[in-house]
């Protein structure tokens, strides 16, 4: 039985999360991990006083881990679903417990991708530094299943980098037919790096068949929006990378991005290499 593990900071956003997920995974072989990192804060001072206060964070988060679990088993009954309260940074610790479980993905289920405060943590590095592939989901996207995944990519920057096979295996998992789409300002065959990108993408999800589309805009999202809008896409696939057309997407909109394309889940798949 493969696992997937939850993030959770006990919020009306995490419970969505964690809804939207296992309404994604009932009925398969999949049990679940739902996983609250407590980190410290970096202004305690090592005394009695700061040390107790963090004990008592800790008994709480424990007693929320709890009442999260008993939710989670009442609404999704056939999900085998147990939980955990770990201290420790954000990514790092996440990467640590991805390493030890091995997930077939990650759910990052706390207050979002929208506005949660890592603290010195930069959201982006969970895109980026995590070693398997992460899902999020914005708050208030309606809760259906997956038909139409769109893998948005830069076509001239895809290679033996891009993970291929992971991206097969998500469509796969969900059952649903892969879309992919290069948003840009530029004509179709204008650059011979894209045209050969696009060929040889061809050539790596020729199993799956999709449809490979260019939607011509001034601007990365704006093109993306499009096409999410006009071919009714259910979830974005997405390899971000830096320097590349994720890493300017993001820094362009404070990481707002993602939420705005149409509240649709995102699941975001590390390079290789």
């Amino acid at each position: 039985m493969s696992k997937v593990i939850i993030t959770t900071d006990f919020s009306k956003i995490s419970r969505h999360s964690l809804n939207y997920a296992c309404y994604l995974l009932a009925g398969r072989d999949v049990a679940v991990e739902l996983l609250h990192i407590y980190s410290m804060p970096v202004s305690y001072a090592a005394d009695g006083i700061a040390m107790s206060a963090i004990g008592n964070s800790i008994e709480v988060a424990e007693d929320n881990i709890e009442q999260e679990l008993k939710y989670a088993r009442t609404s999704h009954p056939g999900i085998p679903i147990t939980g955990r309260v770990v201290t420790g940074n954000f990514v790092e610790t996440l990467q640590e417990e991805a390493n030890a479980i091995q997930p077939s993905f990650i759910v990052l289920g706390t207050a979002g991708f929208t506005d949660i405060n890592f603290g010195e943590d930069d959201p982006l590095n969970a895109l980026r530094s995590l070693s398997v592939p992460v899902l999020f989901i914005p708050f208030g996207s309606e809760i259906r299943p997956i038909h139409h995944v769109a893998y948005a990519c830069d076509y001239a920057g895809v290679g033996a980098h891009t993970p291929v096979r992971d991206i097969a295996g998500w469509v796969q998992l969900m059952q649903a037919r892969l879309e992919v789409v290069h948003s840009d300002a530029g004509d179709r065959g204008a650059d011979d790096k894209q045209t050969k990108g696009e060929e040889w993408l061809r050539g790596q999800l020729e199993p799956l068949q999709p449809d490979f589309y260019w939607e011509k805009a001034p601007d990365v999202l704006a093109g993306i929006t499009r096409f999410i809008s006009d071919h009714d896409i259910d979830c974005v696939a997405m390899v971000p990378k830096k320097y590349g057309m994720w890493e300017r997407l993001f820094r362009q909109s404070r990481t707002k991005a993602l939420a705005r394309l149409n509240k649709i889940p995102v699941i975001a798949f590390n390079p290789k290499g």
